[in-house]
């Protein structure tokens, strides 16, 4: 996920990122899937983040501040999603659910953003695949 204005929007991932289950850098953010399956995406903006749903398996908040351009959602490999999100400083919430029982169902994310003056990166639960540091890395460099 990137503003719309971002000309290089996905991130270089060293080992910390993956433990840590997303790439950070300044306008971009990105975060690890939990397969390689066809997903659902869902987007929200409130006054503050939702409780994270009972089933999500993988939930993380991160700054995002947008810059007015919108907000660019895909993957190399997929088609990419815009949508409207006013310039501003937002808390961003993401939260990743198991695709169904026979692996082929779709996966299922949703994405909350929320104003915020001062979002903090944490890591609100975790499942399995996640090692993060001891220290979350808030550095990533554009992919060429």
């Amino acid at each position: 996920m990137s503003n719309r204005s971002l000309s290089q929007p996905y991130s270089d991932w060293t080992d910390d990122h993956v433990g840590q289950g997303f790439a950070w850098r300044e306008g971009s953010v990105s975060f690890g899937a939990l397969g390689d399956v066809r997903s659902l995406v869902e987007l929200e903006l409130g006054e503050r983040l939702p409780e994270p749903a009972a089933d999500a398996v993988r939930v993380i908040v991160v700054p995002f501040h947008a810059d007015g351009s919108g907000v660019a959602v895909g993957s190399i490999l997929s088609a990419t999603l815009t949508a409207e999100l006013p310039a501003g400083s937002y808390a961003l919430q993401f939260e990743a659910f198991m695709p169904g029982e026979d692996s082929e169902g779709p996966g299922r994310y949703r994405l909350a953003f929320a104003p915020s003056e001062s979002p903090a990166a944490r890591i609100v639960r975790q499942d399995e695949e996640l090692d993060p540091p001891a220290e979350l890395v808030l550095t990533a460099t554009a992919a060429i």
